[in-house]
């Protein structure tokens, strides 16, 4: 069967449909699915398809290949493959999951297995399943991240509403405690990367620190005498309690 000018080919972690404009000494001139040429390496490319199975342009043949590719359950073929500690390539996953490995269906396999990088890495034009303990830690990672970019949700909702000047100022509740904390930290010891980078979130017309200032102002978190100008400029006007029990102990 003639070979078409159609290929599916790695690209990085991701997989991508071109056209063949030029194939010569084991590199390929391609152009994707977005009209852009680029070269790719004989090596790279996953699939040919034959010319009786290829459609009429590589927009058409990439959806055909991401709906296949979302009939796949990669936790499934995770499970069949973590035990076994063997690579293996996209044509075998394919074969595994569909029972055959037609052109299309490796595609799809390739395509499903880059874009789970949870439970797969790769290694050239093969595949490993992550350890189990692995993909406990990183599902355990993901769940820390998304509960704190939840709770970074949270708390712009309820400091937008402190500079707002609504009254009485909304409480500030348990599982934002820290978030204030954080704020007197960087506003009154210059410590705090996190939030620093909530307050330039919120700043709009106003710089950082007069955004951290009025924070603090609005909630009743300045001490007395404290000097607001100090804290605009970015004068350390906080000690530590070490430092002031010596300074105490000079007097």
């Amino acid at each position: 069967m003639q070979n078409s000018n159609y290929i599916a080919y790695r690209h990085g972690h991701e997989l991508k449909v071109g056209k063949v404009i030029r194939d010569q000494k084991g590199k390929l001139l391609v152009a994707d699915q977005g009209g852009r040429t680029e070269s790719v390496k004989a090596d790279a490319v996953v699939v040919r398809f034959p010319a009786i199975s290829a459609p009429d342009n590589v927009e058409e043949l990439a959806q055909r290949i991401e709906r296949e590719a979302q009939s796949i359950d990669a936790e499934l073929l995770w499970e069949i493959f973590v035990d076994s500690a063997g690579e293996f390539d996209a044509e075998r996953a394919a074969d595994e999951f569909f029972g055959g490995a037609s052109p299309l269906q490796t595609a799809a396999a390739s395509k499903a297995l880059l874009d789970d990088q949870l439970h797969f890495r790769r290694k050239g034009r093969f595949f490993l399943p992550r350890p189990r303990s692995e993909v406990d830690d990183l599902k355990h990672r993901e769940r820390r991240e998304a509960e704190r970019a939840a709770l970074q949700e949270r708390a712009i909702v309820f400091l937008k509403q402190v500079l707002s000047g609504v009254q009485p100022p909304p409480k500030v509740t348990a599982e934002l405690q820290p978030v204030i904390a954080g704020i007197e930290s960087y506003m009154f010891r210059n410590e705090g990367q996190e939030a620093e980078k909530l307050l330039t979130d919120l700043a709009g017309r106003r710089t950082v620190r007069e955004t951290g200032l009025e924070i603090l102002r609005r909630l009743g978190c300045l001490r007395p005498g404290q000097d607001p100008q100090l804290l605009l400029y970015g004068v350390v006007a906080d000690f530590s309690k070490t430092v002031m029990e010596k300074a105490e102990a000079l007097t």
